[in-house]
């Protein structure tokens, strides 16, 4: 559960979704499918094949092994571990590396992990099985369920907010709330949902999917208040057990402290809030181990039934792997179910294979789980360290791919990219689409020059954006080609990149405006005050950039990283971020008291120091 969960850059057979901590260079990042197998040496947990497989995996494990030991050794990651499920069978699990590199203890399957956000899709379980009790409705007002939950007025005329938005992200609310990250003791779901009563939401519902942690925490007190437990008993007792996940849990369970991986990466430890996963329990509190997530993995696979138990009515899981968000446009060809991801794979022979999957990330630890429904395959990866955030999906992805070549004999393929005949003539609308568009990538400046347009690379150098028939622009360096378009929808004007898999998202253009002097006046340099606890958030510089309003704020989880977010001022104290999609549209409130201008940023208060 990664403070911003962030979308990362994916292979060239997934959708673009690149992050937004990375810069606007990320864009013409190449990343693919295939892994260098190169072999090296390195400590392992062992093998285990622990049902006899019906297929041949052994060439997929002698490959992926390789892949898994050059990758790890590339990126100087600690320890890894992997199992592969193959129906109601794990057909393969093994540590790679150290759980412990310090008291040498290597990690194997049973080697347990933060899983971050696939926490999510335990907690979308949890809401599936109170809906099928009845004390849960997916489709009614939230208000129903969570007595007491309530936001600032922003949206005229907004439907009220869902289970099933909440589940799919389409809630509109916030993406992080980071207030008393470093307090004393955790803060329990019900304090954090009455936080929100403070805070306004970004987007109306069913507006755009917007990935939010905020959002699980109130699908936790959901939980709470359905069945009468706390969140971890009823997680632990009602999904887990039955399940037979006996060493996973939702807290930090002292009887598994000497399996739990170390945390391996830049961040200080006095940098990390002690009890952010407790707070952040609903959407990223599991830890679980590749043997334990199997087991899950395996009642997804047999229509909700694991070992006998009935985890999930099989209607539950169909729903919970059907598209929720094809009536969404701003989500163009994205796609998410209740909670998983979903994508839809291309056999060579025409076929249409869908994928789900789950990741998550916690600063150091990083987790994927993914299954193939229609063919019975599943994989769980995990791994312990900040640098194998690139490498975990990878092998997941690529171990998938591996097997359903040997059980099915099916080769998955990318699909065709955009073709389009190039245009000549100059087009005097080019100039509209020129601007400085902000997305997950940051800010991205495109240029009109010459009676051409330019993406701006690294602030200096001009990559040309050649028209092409259709609407599309092709941009081409010396590796790779891509193709981007340029539309205006719902009143935001964006640029979308087109793979063989659709339509994705990249920034919106953010439309010039005059900076008034009551703002001029709020420059300067934010930070928490004398006397109050510390904060994610250590501080916030609101300056001017390229003739707009911008915030740098920094935050040491994230490598004390400072990335440049365009705001638009919405009224003489509220100012939005600009942009679609998570953490854009989000409000800053600024305000004066008797001890002076103060910013509320993501639920954190920081007051002016310059």
């Amino acid at each position: 559960m990664r403070r911003t969960a962030l979308p990362r850059p994916t292979a060239s057979s997934e959708p673009c979704r690149a992050s937004h901590r990375r810069g606007a260079a990320s864009w013409l990042a190449a990343f693919g499918l295939g892994l260098l197998l190169v072999g090296c040496g390195g400590s392992d947990g062992g093998e285990h094949v622990v049902a006899a497989p019906t297929h041949d995996y052994g060439e997929l494990q002698r490959e992926v092994s390789r892949a898994i030991e050059s990758g790890m050794q590339n990126l100087q990651v600690q320890g890894l571990s992997i199992a592969l499920v193959d129906d109601q069978s794990i057909v393969w699990k093994r540590g790679f590396g150290m759980a412990d590199a310090e008291a040498r203890i290597p990690a194997d399957p049973d080697t347990l992990y933060e899983a971050g956000s696939v926490s999510k899709v335990f907690t979308a379980a949890a809401i599936m099985q109170l809906t099928e009790s009845g004390r849960l409705q997916l489709d009614r007002p939230i208000e129903e369920a969570v007595p007491g939950f309530r936001t600032r007025a922003r949206f005229a005329n907004a439907a009220p907010i869902t289970l099933r938005n909440l589940l799919t992200h389409h809630s509109g609310l916030p993406g992080d709330l980071d207030r008393d990250a470093f307090a004393p003791v955790p803060t329990s779901l019900a304090a954090q949902v009455a936080w929100l009563a403070d805070e306004y939401p970004a987007y109306p519902p069913d507006h755009i999917h917007a990935y939010s942690n905020v959002g699980f925490t109130v699908l936790g007190r959901a939980v709470e208040v359905a069945s009468g437990l706390e969140f971890v008993a009823y997680m632990e007792q009602r999904v887990l057990a039955p399940l037979g996940m006996s060493s996973s849990a939702f807290h930090a369970n002292p009887r598994f402290a000497d399996r739990m991986a170390k945390h391996y990466g830049s961040l200080l430890p006095g940098d990390m809030p002690p009890f952010w996963l407790a707070n952040g329990v609903a959407g990223g509190g599991l830890r679980t181990s590749v043997n334990d997530l199997s087991r899950f993995a395996m009642a997804m696979l047999n229509e909700g039934k694991h070992n006998g138990r009935q985890l999930l009515q099989p209607a539950s899981v169909r729903e919970m792997l059907r598209r929720q968000n094809g009536a969404v446009p701003l989500d163009f060809d994205f796609r998410i179910g209740l909670t998983w991801e979903l994508e839809q794979l291309r056999g060579a022979d025409g076929r249409s294979i869908q994928l789900a999957y789950h990741d998550g990330d916690t600063v150091y630890h990083h987790t994927y789980l993914a299954i193939l429904p229609e063919y019975g395959l599943a994989v769980a990866v995990m791994a312990n360290t900040e640098s194998g955030e690139s490498l975990v999906p990878r092998i997941a992805r690529e171990t998938l791919r591996r097997a359903l070549k040997a059980k099915h004999g099916i080769d998955l393929v990318d699909p065709p990219a955009p073709t389009a005949r190039p245009l000549s003539d100059t087009d005097p609308g080019l100039l509209a689409m020129a601007g400085l568009y902000m997305g997950d990538s940051g800010v991205v400046p495109i240029v009109f020059s010459d009676g051409s347009l330019f993406f701006v690379q690294d602030a200096e150098t001009l990559i040309p954006l050649a028209p092409h028939e259709g609407g599309l622009f092709k941009l081409a360096t010396d590796d790779k080609e891509r193709w981007f378009s340029f539309q205006q929808i719902g009143g935001h004007d964006l640029i979308l990149e087109h793979n063989g898999y659709g339509r994705y998202l990249l920034g919106e253009r953010i439309r010039p405006y005059t900076i008034a002097d009551n703002w001029r006046q709020r420059l300067g340099v934010y930070v928490p005050t004398d006397g109050q606890s510390r904060e994610i958030v250590e501080r916030i510089e609101l300056k001017e950039f390229g003739g707009f309003l911008a915030i740098d704020p920094r935050i040491p989880m994230e490598s004390g990283l400072s990335t440049t977010f365009l705001v638009r001022p919405e009224s003489d104290d509220l100012a939005a971020i600009a942009g679609l999609g998570r953490h854009f549209n989000e409000i800053l409130r600024f305000g004066r008291d008797e001890r002076g201008e103060y910013v509320i940023y993501n639920g954190v208060r920081l007051r002016r120091a310059s």
